[in-house]
């Protein structure tokens, strides 16, 4: 009896740490995810079109708190490129070029501020062109910045909390070239995964930026019944001057196993590159399954001409 006594005890001391570790984890979690920090920008871009040397242009965004949490932000013009190493096109907002200036010519008000949970802020903006502007694509950012994580805790002082690009495209009149050439479109003809890839580089040769369009389009191995397509809302991409994207198209909802004829049609300005292959999905597994059955197969071969022999 005494046995059974202790085993109660201890059995319910550790339902009753359970529940109590996991009431805690529960506060805990409520707390996290109602004191958030979360912060929008709309739009997320501008596309300014052609500018004048010597005027003027003004614009405006929202910074929008969606949180729970008042923060502060400061707005800071910054250049706009890309980095293209590993076939990656990320935003360079630290790295100047012939197509930058345009963050020397931002004036932005106010430049700091504070937004209330469910509030928004407007931040105006203007660009001033010198007179003597070269040709060609401009291109420029503002940074949102949250400067604060929590005003009442010691790490108040944290500089960047949180960082979103509002990305300024615009061109200069005057000599503006408008070029650009597609260098590859490629479709693998056997994929081990059960998703179907295209991928492409498109290159922009001129000194405006460009948009390149991308359609994927999968067919039954017999017959035009198109079984996936984004014809109707394709692949966009901004190209920007001197510089080349590659991009990868990818059926997401393709079968484990079969056999498909695969279009991509890429197109950017007056160029189009059109490729078409047939697909042959086939995973890890059954490989290793039909090579298993061929080895079986010459195993059972050799050994009945053996078997004959002897």
């Amino acid at each position: 009896m005494k046995v059974l006594r202790t085993f109660r005890r201890v059995f319910s001391a550790l339902i009753l740490s359970t529940i109590l570790t996991l009431s805690s984890f529960c506060g805990m979690a409520a707390a996290e995810e109602g004191d958030t920090y979360r912060m929008r920008i709309t739009p997320a871009k501008a596309e300014i079109g052609e500018l004048t040397p010597g005027k003027a242009y003004s614009g405006e965004l929202k910074v929008q708190n969606a949180g729970t949490k008042e923060f502060d932000y400061k707005a800071v013009a910054a250049s706009y490129t890309v980095n293209t190493a590993d076939n990656k096109y990320t935003p360079d907002f630290e790295t100047d070029s012939n197509y930058s200036y345009m963050a020397k010519w931002l004036t932005i008000t106010p430049e700091t501020g504070t937004v209330a949970p469910g509030e928004e802020a407007i931040v105006h903006y203007s660009i001033k062109v010198p007179a003597d502007a070269p040709s060609g694509g401009q291109y420029a950012a503002i940074l949102i910045q949250m400067v604060n994580s929590d005003a009442d805790s010691e790490s108040s002082n944290v500089e960047v909390a949180k960082q979103i690009g509002f990305v300024i495209y615009s061109q200069i009149e005057g000599n503006t070239i408008k070029s650009a050439k597609i260098s590859d479109n490629k479709i693998p003809t056997i994929s081990f995964n059960p998703t179907i890839t295209a991928s492409s580089v498109v290159e922009n040769t001129g000194n405006v930026h460009a948009e390149a369009n991308y359609v994927l389009q999968v067919f039954g191995l017999f017959g035009d019944e198109e079984v996936y397509t984004n014809e109707e809302n394709p692949t966009t991409a901004t190209v920007l001057p001197d510089t080349s994207r590659f991009n990868t198209q990818i059926w997401e909802g393709a079968p484990t196993l079969g056999i498909f004829r695969v279009k991509q049609t890429v197109s950017i300005l007056d160029q189009e590159s059109v490729t078409e292959k047939i697909v042959f999905l086939c995973p890890i597994w059954f490989l290793f399954i039909i090579l298993l059955i061929i080895f079986a197969a010459v195993f059972w071969i050799v050994n009945r001409v053996r078997t004959r022999n002897k």
